[in-house]
């Protein structure tokens, strides 16, 4: 599966959140599908995204310094990601962050990744608008049947959808199912079998809370991108 889907709201992100899973599946096939960038941290991941921008005649920085929070409680930190879409005008900040999932891992596990990418997003100041994107990356033992990984990236899909999103991709190709990875950290096999990334907007400079109808609807049908 590779499926990209946006709101209204973001529908100028859908070229670059296409060419992100190109980006990807490049890095994969050159290494023969054994190593994946997913696998190894949110920094990893996120660099992938911020060339997506580029690639996408967007402007992109990672790791820049910014301000957060108001009045008394305002502080300098480091903001993600900043893009701009010079076409449109639109422009977005986005705090991200990455979360290894496991077949038992909790419902609440999910919904926290979630939580967390949003509230840090919400203090950010940079652009109109402010968004959280949780990476999932789901690390199953080789062997580990298909319709349980399946299950799994449904589960994450599901309570995402739920949870209120902006933007939703899904990228768990066969080729990634069928090999095997060396797992850095328990020296074990390991399969990386794909990714879902899970965009939130959590606030927008003037304007009222974002109600969830005009976020993607639980109910969205995904289907197949092709990539090239």
């Amino acid at each position: 599966m590779r499926s990209v889907a946006c709101s209204k709201r973001v529908q100028f992100l859908r070229p670059v959140l296409k060419t992100f899973l190109a980006n990807l599946e490049r890095y994969a096939e050159a290494q023969g599908w054994e190593d994946f960038a997913h696998a190894y941290n949110e920094q990893a991941t996120l660099s992938l995204l911020a060339a997506a921008f580029w690639q996408s005649d967007l402007i992109a920085i990672e790791e820049y310094t910014n301000w957060k929070g108001r009045g008394q409680d305002a502080s300098q930190g480091r903001g993600d990601l900043w893009a701009r879409c010079p076409k449109t005008d639109n422009e977005i900040v986005i705090e991200a962050k990455q979360q290894k999932t496991e077949l038992g891992t909790h419902d609440k596990t999910i919904r926290g990744a979630l939580d967390a990418a949003a509230t840090d997003a919400f203090r950010n100041r940079d652009a109109a608008l402010r968004a959280g994107l949780t990476f999932f990356t789901p690390e199953v033992r080789t062997g580990t049947g298909r319709d349980a990984v399946i299950d799994l990236f449904d589960r994450i899909r599901t309570i995402a959808l739920e949870y209120g999103v902006d933007a939703l991709v899904l990228w768990y190709p066969e080729e990634a199912m069928r090999n095997p990875d060396e797992a850095r950290s328990q020296k074990q096999s390991y399969m990386f079998p794909g990714i879902i990334a899970a965009l939130r907007i959590a606030a927008v400079t003037g304007q009222r809370p974002i109600p969830n109808s005009e976020r993607l609807p639980t109910t969205h049908r995904f289907r197949s991108v092709a990539l090239a």
